[in-house]
């Protein structure tokens, strides 16, 4: 281990790994500086030495990602013999140890340092530290830290914001929550969001809450998403701005910026019936997997009430990507009061270019009609094709 036998001779261990919450991973490398002519014996005669450990379990509580802590242990000799002190190992090389006296006479003690820096949010975590000695009741000691890793900010609810069927003729409400278990200096700016629609209200929590969530700091959400939307998907981004002390220099502050996203759908005040693959409520079709050469095509049933206006028709088609096409064509042949049907069709040309498009990266298409009715449909498309 490394020791520090005499004062001509120091020993020092420096280890720098990342923490993970699935475990260990890859060592890194270590950096020593060694004597590696002088070994700690911990063979001994005569009276026994006792060692005793100041409280070797420190629960630091909780920490933030890539916060670095340190902590001091302190180990005694009780008994009337010398205690020696061999280091032994790390758990996982995760933590850094250094260890100032190898011996330690009666009524003596000294300190054993530990560092160590969260890489991942844990919210069990520990490390430790062993020790060898030549104490015959207590050869191997155990210094350990624990506590809980935590992010910066806690935002609730997880994920996205989802908010289901979303209101025609009123605002949509949402609500949420940001909080902090290891930071109190962050002050609230504002709220940006590209759409004007959606407005948010940011209020800090009182103590009772703070308290229910365990935190330090925090803010309660309250926003709302303003009618007129196109039907189909609605999906936004809500910045949220604030202001923390500058690291190194509390008297400056800077700006960090949390990202929230709020999703629902706009369902509209008529009826589509698709295919196999088309969501209606969600306003998607999914194609799956198809030949890019062959294409694919899906005809979707859109049943149409009360209709005062002139037939339903497209003025504008936007689509990302560009080959995708859409075209509404009227039944003729439905006879029915007041009842109008129209086939839309969604298309993938074949030879079109083979694209990948998921859930999470949906090809888009903004459908704007010349009717009140139908207004403009914001439609996604999922598809593979090869």
């Amino acid at each position: 281990m490394f020791q520090k036998p005499s004062s001509a001779f120091y020993y020092i261990l420096f280890l720098s790994v990342s923490l993970f919450t699935s475990g260990c991973q890859n060592e890194l490398p270590v950096n020593e500086q060694t004597d590696t002519k002088s070994e700690v014996d911990l063979k001994s005669s005569g009276p026994p030495p006792k060692a005793v450990i100041v409280d070797g379990n420190y629960d630091f509580g909780s920490m933030e990602v890539d916060q670095t802590l340190k902590h001091k242990f302190e180990i005694r000799n009780d008994g009337k013999g010398v205690l020696k002190l061999k280091f032994e190992r790390s758990t996982c090389k995760c933590t850094m140890a250094d260890l100032e006296k190898t011996e330690l006479a009666p009524g003596e003690s000294t300190t054993v340092e530990l560092e160590w820096t969260a890489k991942a949010v844990d919210p069990t975590f520990s490390q430790a530290a062993f020790l060898r000695t030549n104490d015959p009741k207590n050869e191997e000691i155990a210094l350990v830290i624990a506590g809980r890793v935590d992010p910066t900010y806690d935002i609730t609810p997880t994920g996205v914001w989802y908010l289901g069927e979303m209101n025609l003729g009123e605002p949509t409400e949402f609500v949420g929550k940001i909080s902090s278990r290891v930071r109190d200096d962050f002050e609230f700016k504002e709220a940006v969001c590209k759409n004007e629609l959606v407005s948010v209200k940011v209020t800090p929590m009182d103590k009772k809450q703070l308290e229910e969530l365990g935190a330090k700091k925090g803010y309660q959400i309250n926003g709302n998403v303003a009618p007129g939307s196109p039907l189909g998907v609605f999906s936004e981004k809500v910045a949220l701005k604030f202001l923390v002390n500058a690291e190194g220099d509390e008297k400056k502050s800077e700006e960090k910026t949390a990202t929230i996203t709020v999703e629902g759908f706009y369902s509209g005040p008529f009826k589509m019936i698709g295919p196999l693959g088309w969501t209606s409520s969600k306003m998607t079709m999914n194609f799956r997997n198809f030949a890019a050469s062959e294409g694919k095509t899906a005809k979707i049933s859109m049943y149409i009430k009360d209709n005062s206006g002139p037939p339903i028709e497209i003025k504008e088609v936007i689509s990302k990507p560009a080959f995708l096409k859409v075209s509404l064509i009227k039944d003729e042949k439905l006879q029915v009061k007041n009842r109008e049907r129209y086939d839309l069709i969604i298309e993938v040309p074949p030879g079109a270019p083979p694209s990948q498009y998921y859930k999470e990266n949906p090809a888009r298409i903004k459908v704007v009609t010349n009717n009140p009715i139908v207004g403009t449909m914001n439609i996604r498309v999922q598809m593979i094709s090869y």
